[in-house]
């Protein structure tokens, strides 16, 4: 099926028909996709409300979509967004509803050329994908619209893959109406549905194991300052990482290393991973993310070569570490007077054995430079934080990595760090002078700036070694 330049028609197009009547999006017993719901919360509501895809909320200020005005939808705009909601959608609304699969975490899959190549790349062997590693595989295991009760509690584990990727934790039903000789959608009501289990590794993400986490393990997630490349290399296969942290890749990435490694699929092929997801709060979606970067299937079969990408990228993590510490140290002599007189006992600033008695910085201060955190969370910026140094860093590496990562797979590898190397050293001095311009202009903040900056060249002739003039 791989080598063959289309699909069996006959088989999907027999399995279609046999099926039909589950996929009428308006059919009178079971619609497609849909349930309707007895809870006293769940009432008809605009359209408006399944078109943000969280089933009960969203932003006017970005779109005035509103209960008043209303929304129409098309049929097939309609169930586009029919499928999101059950993927994407967010818990709420009084308890009744809950996140769906995707809600958390990111998802990856892995983009060939073709439709046709995209949908082969990410399949996975069925049942036994992984001997049930990560998501059971029951015999009864089946898509939703093949299931007669598909609402049947089961503890929210899936019964398998199919199961899973037909998961749905809200009840949605549409109510059409005829328009202008057109049938459109105007109202939809949300319900509760099946609420997936909170220990469930998704074969489709990214996971971090730990004994330290809540059962055991986390998804991946995005960053705000930077993109999941910086941590690609833990993609390709099992790693150790640090603080006993074990990395298990999508599922669908072991699977392409298998057929790598049995040569079924050339090694030297480039590939493109692409990963979508969202963040939220409370119920509330705060921003939507895409990212692609080139996916170089010898990765999946060279461990040496895993451990160079690893090595590397953990490089430019050091850096930014680094930066962030010129940061402190421009920081404390821009806010605290006499500086000189402070130490930052935590950063080691100041802390050298030079026979002068030093306090420890007010507690004020700090929070001044690097923000008041309580329990992991930024409550209240910092003087670094509004330099957005780190979202420079990160961003000015985007497009570089997407050229390293193909560069040291195809090429000389010292020649390829080595250039990886200067990307990093340009994405730090130009990080850092971007925060310069929010240093005030005064004699105080010349010595802060020139305090942080020799610094942090001084670190990064350390970690990159000396910097050649021509």
């Amino acid at each position: 099926m791989w080598r063959s330049p289309a699909w069996d028609m006959e088989r999907i197009n027999a399995y279609l028909d046999a099926w039909r009547h589950r996929f009428d999006l308006f059919a009178e017993e079971r619609p497609f996709y849909q349930s309707d719901s007895n809870d006293k919360r769940a009432v008809r509501k605009s359209i408006v409300t399944l078109k943000y895809g969280t089933g009960f909320r969203h932003n006017p200020l970005f779109d005035h979509d509103n209960d008043v005005r209303g929304l129409t939808l098309s049929p097939a705009n309609a169930a586009r967004n029919l499928l999101v909601v059950q993927a994407f959608g967010l818990g709420g609304d009084r308890g009744m509803l809950t996140d769906a699969p995707w809600s958390k975490g990111v998802v990856f899959f892995v983009h060939g050329s073709t439709l046709k190549e995209t949908l082969f790349l990410n399949l996975l062997p069925y049942p036994d994908k992984d001997g049930g590693e990560r998501i059971p595989d029951f015999e009864d295991d089946k898509p939703t619209w093949e299931m007669d009760e598909p609402f049947i509690e089961r503890g929210g584990q899936p019964l398998g893959y199919l199961d899973l990727l037909t998961w749905q934790n809200h009840k949605v039903m549409l109510f059409p109406k005829r328009h202008n000789g057109q049938l459109v959608v105007r109202e939809v009501k949300f319900g509760g549905g099946l609420r997936i289990a909170k220990d469930l590794m998704d074969p489709m993400k990214l996971i971090l194991k730990n004994e330290k986490f809540p059962n055991g393990f986390k998804p991946v997630s995005f960053e705000e300052s930077r993109g999941l490349w910086a941590n690609s290399y833990a993609l390709f296969a099992r790693m150790s990482l640090k603080g006993g942290t074990t990395s298990w890749p999508p599922l669908a990435f072991n699977w392409l290393g298998i057929l790598v490694d049995q040569q079924l699929i050339e090694p030297y092929l480039v590939y493109r991973c692409k990963a979508i997801g969202l963040g939220k709060n409370k119920g509330k979606v705060e921003y939507l993310r895409e990212e692609r970067f080139p996916f170089p299937l010898r990765y999946l079969v060279d461990e040496d070569l895993r451990n160079r990408l690893r090595d590397a990228l953990r490089g430019a993590e050091q850096v930014s570490k680094a930066l962030y510490n010129a940061l402190c140290r421009t920081g404390m002599y821009l806010l605290q007077p006499s500086a000189d007189n402070f130490k930052w006992e935590e950063l080691r600033i100041n802390t050298q054995n030079d026979g002068v008695q030093r306090d420890e910085i007010s507690k004020s201060v700090k929070e001044e430079i690097v923000g008041r955190w309580e329990r992991g969370q930024l409550k209240k910026p910092g003087w670094i934080k509004h330099t957005e140094a780190d979202i420079y860093f990160w961003s000015y590496l985007d497009i570089p990595f997407q050229e390293f990562i193909v560069r040291l797979a195809e090429e000389n590898s010292e020649k390829a760090i080595a250039w990886w190397k200067t990307q990093i050293r340009a994405a730090a001095t130009g990080a850092f002078a971007k925060a310069k311009q929010y240093a005030y202009e005064s004699e105080r903040a010349l010595r802060a700036i020139v305090a942080g900056q020799t610094y942090l060249e001084r670190q990064l002739d350390k970690m990159l070694g000396k910097e050649e003039h021509t």
